[in-house]
């Protein structure tokens, strides 16, 4: 992961991968913090139906991330968890999710999600309404996602969109960020393919 730009440092990272891991630990295998073995299926399901930041706050599952992580910044944690709770398979490949969405289609050059959508989630400035795209988007992408990656973009937005008093530099805000690596996925997908063909 890119540390230049990332709020989350290793040892944060794997506590996001491993509470991830926890939720669903038949499929995803046992978290080595062996406070997050009395997480399951229970709170993952009650983390995927919530509907706003409360009750992904109220979820046990939640707090013990916080109590795990250290992090006590409440909306982009509780971000972070009612996303992750979509992922249903970490790709473990480093890509953000803007990467991910501007990646082609099986069989085809247009990208994952639309530009359109795209956009949706690049001008969305509330944070249960970003919960709400975010989620969408993961449906759209089969729940593929890199966990530890998304954790941090879904905190460092929270940062950059939530918190007022955090200093301004456009080159270092996620969103441009992610719209480099949205339209550049798609277009290093096409020379490659132009490359390719004799």
């Amino acid at each position: 992961m890119n540390r230049k730009f990332s709020l989350l440092n290793d040892h944060d990272a794997d506590v996001m991968r491993q509470w991830w891991q926890a939720l669903d630990s038949e499929k995803r295998g046992s978290p080595t913090i062996s406070l997050f073995n009395a997480l399951g299926k229970k709170e993952l399901a009650e983390l995927r139906r919530a509907e706003n930041l409360t009750a992904i706050m109220l979820n046990r599952a939640y707090r013990y991330l916080v109590q795990m992580s250290g992090k006590h910044d409440g909306e982009g944690l509780a971000l972070a968890a009612g996303i992750l709770a979509h992922v249903k398979t970490d790709a473990g490949d480093g890509l953000s999710l803007a990467q991910r969405m501007g990646t082609a289609k099986v069989n085809s050059n247009d990208p994952r999600v639309s530009p359109l959508r795209f956009e949706r989630l690049q001008t969305t400035h509330d944070a249960e309404d970003f919960l709400v795209t975010a989620v969408r988007l993961i449906k759209i992408m089969d729940g593929t996602l890199d966990v530890q990656k998304l954790a941090d973009d879904v905190l460092v937005w929270a940062d950059e969109t939530l918190n007022e008093h955090r200093p301004f530099k456009l080159a270092d805000q996620l969103r441009v960020r992610w719209a480099t690596d949205y339209y550049l996925a798609g277009k290093h997908q096409q020379s490659a393919v132009t490359v390719a063909l004799p």
